[in-house]
């Protein structure tokens, strides 16, 4: 027996490992830094909240497709008759 003869099993190995790639690419992804100041600059600048780096978005996603992935080929597995 072939452990991966069908799509379905395909599509769970896929979704593993893009499951595991998204969570590595989130782990060494640069963090932004945190600064805090007591008085408000008198600066005529608009004050944005920081942004997330492309890794993290990166990372983000590919968990996101993988989790999607690895549940959809989960459920079928599940469902499929004996």
């Amino acid at each position: 027996m072939r452990p991966f003869r069908t799509w379905t099993h395909r599509l769970l190995l896929a979704g593993v490992v893009l499951l595991i790639a998204g969570v590595v690419v989130l782990v060494i992804a640069p963090h932004q830094t945190f600064g805090y100041f007591a008085y408000f600059p008198s600066s005529h600048t608009a004050m944005l909240p920081t942004t997330h780096t492309w890794q993290e978005r990166t990372g983000e996603v590919l968990v996101l497709v993988g989790a999607a992935a690895t549940a959809f080929a989960l459920g079928r597995i599940s469902a499929r008759r004996p």
